[in-house]
Formats: structure tokens, C-alpha cells, sequence
């Protein structure tokens, strides 16, 4: 049998990996759009350049008549100037796939672990490690 210590320590490891998982995915729809309907929707968007960069956003806006990707980076919100003569494709986040297998992944996983602990008909099977 394992020390406290030792069944602490599988414990944190198992806790970390879940929180990890929780962490989730973007999922972009698969059809490019145009940056006037991601403007309208407000839409976290992938945005793939000529020189083949990809950039994430959170939003994009028009200043002026210029477009500006907006990222927040330690709660900073920055604008980043775009030209559209050098956009490929415009990616928009699909939303709701996107919380399906945030949260389907985690219970998936969750659900594998409890049927393996009742299989085994004890809580050493965390132990093992």
C-alpha cells in the first residue's frame, strides 16, 4: 500500500489533468466568411494570411474604414491594423460545437474513469501509478 504522500501526489496529478481538460477547443466552421458577417456577429474569428500566418482574434472592427483584428493579451485589448487585400481566409468560431466538446470531452473522460474504478471495485486503481 501506498504512503499518504504518494496517494496525495496521484491525486494532485489526476486533478491537474482534469482541470487541463476543461481548458477545451475552438472549433472554426469549416465554410469561409466574409469579414463583414463576422463584424456584424462580433464572432471570434481564424484569419489565414497570404505569407500562409494564421491569426486568432477576438473580434474584428472598422476604424475609419479600416479593419483592426482585436486580441486581449493580459487584459489589454489590442488592435492589430489588417489589410484585406492580404486576407486568404476568413474562419469564423462555431460557437456551439465548440461548448459541446468543451464540456463532452471532460465527461467522457470522467464517465471512462468511473467505469474502470467500478470494474475494479476499489479507489487503489488511482493508486497505481
Amino acid at each position: 500500500m501506498k504512503t499518504y504522500k504518494e496517494q496525495s501526489k496521484s491525486i494532485k496529478l489526476l486533478f491537474f489533468a482534469f482541470i487541463m481538460l476543461l481548458q477545451g477547443c475552438s472549433v472554426y466552421r469549416s465554410n469561409p466568411t466574409t469579414i463583414e458577417h463576422v463584424i456584424r456577429n462580433e464572432s471570434e474569428v481564424k484569419m489565414v494570411f497570404k505569407n500562409n500566418k494564421t491569426e486568432k482574434f477576438k473580434k474584428i472592427i472598422i476604424e475609419e474604414g479600416n479593419y483592426y483584428g482585436v486580441t486581449i493579451i493580459n487584459g489589454e485589448t489590442i488592435k492589430h491594423p489588417l489589410d484585406q487585400n492580404e486576407i486568404l481566409v476568413v474562419k469564423e468560431k462555431n460557437k456551439s460545437l465548440s461548448t459541446i466538446l468543451g464540456i463532452g470531452i471532460p465527461v467522457v473522460v470522467l464517465g471512462t474513469i468511473f467505469v474502470l474504478v467500478g470494474e475494479n471495485n476499489s479507489y487503489d486503481f488511482f493508486f497505481q501509478m
